[in-house]
């Protein structure tokens, strides 16, 4: 029984890692386009690819 209850708890968690990890996609999209508009992508290839000295550098999303 205690097989069964790890499994369907892991089957839970890993759903709502899910959940939470496409609202949070979702919010991020629509953050991303009150800031910078709709031509966002755009934008950021501007700031983030144009020649020149930065501050910060763009971020890189980790393999997890």
């Amino acid at each position: 029984m205690t097989t069964t209850t790890t499994t369907a708890s892991q089957r839970v968690t890993g759903a709502l890692s899910g959940a939470v990890t496409s609202a949070r996609r979702r919010v991020g999209l629509v953050v991303r386009s009150r800031v910078a508009g709709e031509d966002a992508a755009e934008r950021r290839q501007q700031i983030w690819h144009s020649d020149g000295e930065r501050w910060n550098s763009p971020m890189t999303r980790s393999a997890a």
